[in-house]
């Protein structure tokens, strides 16, 4: 069975909100039902937002500069080159792994990581 990862800026409790809440909720429903689930945070997390079953894993990323939110202008691009190459050794390691995505920049970066690994 493949892996399930759900991709969000940061699981920490001071990012709290409801991207995070549905998140858990749904990654939690899927590991009752057999599903092998994890969370990637490109964050770090000191506390994890919400409850997690003890069968789904969390993973962080450990970038200090996590979201598009810290930069204006040109210096989203950059963003976006350096988390293009976080994240291509990451799906390197996790080839047949569904991806759900929780915003609109990580939309746009596995799109263009998509073009690289195709099936």
């Amino acid at each position: 069975m493949k892996k399930i990862i759900f991709v969000v800026h940061s699981f920490d409790e001071s990012y709290r909100g409801g991207v995070l809440k549905a998140t858990s909720d749904v990654a939690n429903s899927l590991v009752k039902y057999g599903y092998n689930v994890g969370i990637l945070s490109l964050g770090a997390i000191s506390i994890p937002a919400f409850n997690l079953d003890e069968k789904l894993t969390l993973e962080s990323l450990n970038v200090n500069k996590y979201s598009t939110q810290f930069y204006s202008g040109i210096k989203k691009s950059l963003w976006f080159f350096k988390l293009y190459n976080i994240l291509a050794n990451y799906i390197r390691r996790n080839k047949n792994t569904i991806f759900v995505l929780t915003s609109p920049p990580l939309n746009m970066l596995f799109s263009l990581l998509k073009i690289n690994f195709k099936k």
